[in-house]
């Protein structure tokens, strides 16, 4: 009996959600270069929260959120968007956007590891080499192993911590059950999230986007509309048509195309050490996504 074919549309979105979220981190760093993290991430989640909360209402999305699961969604809000936004920020604003993906991208191996602390998920040999690969291609990153190309290593501690941030809010969230929809609960996520990044914002920079170029606001807008709204969006349709094993292959590809996309669009060079840390993460993702270990969870 032969293979039941995948759906068409779900590869067409399955591409457009890898294109999107890799093009994403070369437009980020072509903002950044004139737009403060603070700024443009308020004003990134500003907009991104009305995105997200039109989409929702379209979808016919109830915005409801029970009184009970306030605290929880504020402590999601923060891990998920504040944290993980902010520290990518600065990350990318000094470092390549390309390398800097790579880290971002290590989010699933701290997810498997908060899982196991804390969820009692098991954690088998691929598992536990997969992290360890993945530990090992940040540690070629942040100490460039002679490499003339090699990055700031504090430009990986910052965003090691947004990916780790990611992984603590999304075991939270999976730990949590909202039953609020999955749109809505975004879109709410997103707006606690950028309230007190508007205020650090107002506090600590000058709010220059009205003086920054039509590249850098073009650039930020992109990042609004296709990687944040659309591309989100389409994950979760893609996550309802395909198993976990075949929309996980859209992670996995996203660091490529942000190296390589860095390399075409910004003149990167990531080095040898940039392109070896690019294989171990593959690795490691391909280990704990795609090759999952046949115990079931503890």
């Amino acid at each position: 009996m032969g293979r039941t074919p995948l759906p068409a549309t779900g590869l067409a979105l399955l591409a457009f959600i890898t294109l999107g979220w890799g093009l994403n981190w070369p437009a980020m760093k072509i903002a950044l270069a004139e737009i403060e993290p603070w700024t443009y991430r308020a004003a990134m989640g500003t907009g991104g929260a009305i995105c997200l909360f039109l989409l929702a209402l379209a979808l016919r999305q109830s915005l409801k959120v029970p009184r009970r699961e306030w605290p929880t969604m504020v402590v999601a809000a923060l891990l998920n968007f504040t944290i993980w936004q902010a520290a990518v920020a600065y990350g990318v604003a000094i470092m390549q956007s390309g390398q800097a993906s790579v880290i971002a991208f290590t989010m699933p191996l701290w997810a498997v590891l908060f899982g196991a602390i804390f969820l009692g998920e098991r954690l088998g040999p691929r598992k536990l080499l997969g992290v360890a690969l993945g530990v090992g291609g940040i540690v070629m990153l942040a100490t460039g192993a002679g490499d003339s190309a090699a990055i700031r290593p504090l430009g990986v501690v910052f965003v090691l911590i947004g990916a780790i941030s990611w992984a603590a809010g999304t075991v939270y969230i999976k730990h949590a059950r909202f039953s609020t929809p999955v749109i809505a609960l975004a879109a709410w996520q997103v707006a606690i999230g950028t309230a007190p990044m508007i205020l650090i914002a107002w506090l600590l920079e000058d709010f220059r986007i009205g003086h920054a170029s039509g590249d850098a606001v073009a650039a930020m807008a992109f990042t609004v509309l296709i990687p944040f709204v659309l591309c989100y969006a389409a994950w979760f349709k893609v996550i309802s048509l395909f198993p976990a094993s075949v929309a996980s292959v859209g992670i996995l590809l996203v660091p490529v195309v942000a190296v390589f996309s860095g390399a075409l669009i910004l003149g990167e060079d990531p080095g040898w050490t940039g392109y070896a840390a690019l294989v171990l993460v593959l690795a490691a993702l391909y280990l704990v996504l795609l090759r999952p270990d046949k115990e079931a969870p503890g």
